[in-house]
């Protein structure tokens, strides 16, 4: 290795850690200090205080006042902005989400990455459903109606890839057996919607169903979430409908073909 191999290879180094601290400082969501992030990642305090500092310099990353603690900066929202301003599936999606709020269902729109669910928007429905999860930040594929409905076309190696490590329980309603999920997700395909039944928070239902593009490959997924009673079997059959709709509607928007698997219930 030539000495301008090894100076290369440090700048790639110093890039991915910086990297890892943005995300580690975006999924905390409250402001860290120097010797919280270097314990985090085993840094020394001087390597994470020199990635800290160029970071702040470039906007990336700010002070919280006196604290000299450090957040988000606007320089990462900026960016962030730019992609969500430019994404077709957000465009198509977004008014599905609005549709769903104003009859009371609380909407989300979710990618998978790796092996998390990254929701891309969320709306209010009226009802009681607090949006909690905010754009950004992620959640599991297996308790999810959002990540069944993502994971639902991937072949079974590909899904225990994705969910190598044991399944986390969430509530007592949770998949923990991967094979269950996979017979949970061969009626996704058959039907064309997930369903989660409070297995990733207590007292909520949710409908799940893939967003596709031109060449029918799962894009996204829409989900609609409802708090468990509000509702009978005709308005589970209601809820199961409008997200199917919605995410068909999304997929057209996107040049999917029209007979899109799943209508309905």
């Amino acid at each position: 290795m030539t000495a301008g191999d090894k100076k290369e290879g440090q700048k790639n180094q110093s890039v991915q850690r910086a990297l890892h601290i943005l995300r580690y400082l975006a999924d905390r969501g409250e402001p860290a200090g120097v010797r919280e992030v270097a314990r985090h990642f085993r840094y020394s305090p001087s390597i994470a205080q020199r990635l800290l500092s160029t970071m702040a310099q470039e906007g990336f990353v700010e002070q919280t006042g006196e604290t000299a603690r450090y957040i988000i900066g606007h320089g990462a929202f900026q960016v962030g902005s730019t992609f969500l301003r430019k994404n077709d599936l957000l465009s198509a999606a977004t008014p599905e989400l609005r549709r769903l709020s104003e009859h009371g269902i609380t909407g989300f729109l979710g990618i998978l990455r790796n092996d998390y669910v990254i929701y891309m928007g969320a709306m209010q429905g009226n009802g009681p459903i607090a949006v909690k999860s905010e754009i950004g930040t992620s959640t599991l594929p297996h308790t999810t109606a959002l990540g069944k409905a993502l994971i639902a076309d991937l072949s079974e190696a590909e899904v225990r890839a994705i969910l190598s490590k044991p399944l986390k329980k969430v509530t007592e309603k949770s998949i923990t057996s991967i094979d269950v999920l996979l017979d949970q997700l061969k009626e996704v395909r058959r039907v064309g919607y997930a369903i989660n039944d409070q297995e990733n928070r207590d007292g909520v239902y949710s409908v799940g169903s893939p967003v596709r593009d031109s060449n029918n490959a799962t894009v996204g997924a829409i989900s609609g979430a409802v708090a468990v009673g509000s509702f009978d079997e005709n308005g589970k059959a209601d809820l199961i409908k409008m997200v199917v709709g919605a995410s068909r509607r999304a997929s057209q928007k996107l040049g999917a073909s029209i007979d899109i698997k799943g209508e309905g219930a």
